[in-house]
């Protein structure tokens, strides 16, 4: 059978729909105190799985300003700690891509990406590292390997942590001014197995610092008001964007053959 005009279209519409593969998201967000330095303490994670490319927006969003001397290390987030059940496989850190550096003499390029036995591209500075059953880290904690992840500039054991927005160069003790580090931002790129979705992840944990006795706080999972079953879990499914295109041309063309219709249809009737 071969569908015409109007029918075509919405066919076309339905098998672009029902083929297209969803992109799973889920936003975490959390926020602390810091009472040893009396600092407000706020970031997010927002998780993105797009075939087989895990994608990590990891943020310090403290809105705190600071005065000169007033920044200290456990102002700094310094790891992301994930429990995922099960462990996917592969899973692999690409990159780490820094929204801007501060604290830094080197060269202008802010992928900080690190496996664990590489230094990012210039051969001398430290990263973030990711270890699967733990999550994402620029300090050891005990967890990660703190030897090979810092680094080339800075001595503090946090090199390329996240500082909020609000803090400028000198507003740190000795320890945060003579570490680089990244302002606001930072967005990882991970390979992950074919079978992982993002329902497998079950806490999502924001650590400050370099030891686990300082600040830490556990994110919560943002649920939009209209989610269905799937997105209560933590999954989101959301149209890729090409699918999406191309299912509103379906629907303008659906209008504009609507229009030529109603155009023939009162030519016929003059």
């Amino acid at each position: 059978m071969v569908l015409r005009g109007q029918g075509a279209l919405w066919g076309a519409l339905v098998i672009l729909t029902v083929a297209s593969e969803p992109c799973q998201a889920g936003l975490y967000l959390g926020s602390g105190t810091n009472s040893s330095a009396n600092h407000a303490l706020a970031a997010s994670a927002e998780f993105s799985l797009s075939d087989s490319t895990l994608s990590i927006v990891l943020k310090n969003t403290s809105l705190q300003t600071y005065g000169a001397n007033q920044t200290v290390p456990s102002s700094v987030l310094t790891a992301l700690l994930v429990d995922i059940n099960p462990t996917p496989n592969p899973f692999n850190l690409l990159t780490a891509y820094a929204s801007e550096l501060v604290n830094y003499s080197g060269p202008a390029n802010p992928n900080l990406a690190v496996d664990g036995s590489k230094k990012d591209y210039t051969g001398t500075l430290g990263g973030w590292q990711l270890k699967p059953s733990e999550g994402l880290g620029t300090a050891g904690f005990g967890i990660f390997n703190g030897n090979i992840v810092n680094t080339g500039e800075g001595t503090g054991g946090f090199n390329f942590g996240l500082i909020n927005a609000g803090y400028n160069p000198g507003d740190g003790n000795n320890a945060v001014d003579s570490t680089p580090l990244v302002r606001d931002t930072l967005t990882f790129a991970i390979t992950v197995g074919s079978g992982f979705s993002l329902s497998h992840i079950q806490s999502v944990k924001f650590q400050y610092g370099t030891s686990l006795s300082e600040p830490s706080f556990y994110g919560t999972l943002q649920t939009p008001p209209d989610s269905d079953e799937e997105g209560s879990e933590g999954v989101n499914a959301v149209p890729e964007p090409s699918t999406l295109v191309m299912a509103l041309g379906c629907v303008a063309t659906i209008g504009l053959v609507r229009v030529i219709q109603r155009h023939r249809s009162l030519n016929a009737a003059a």
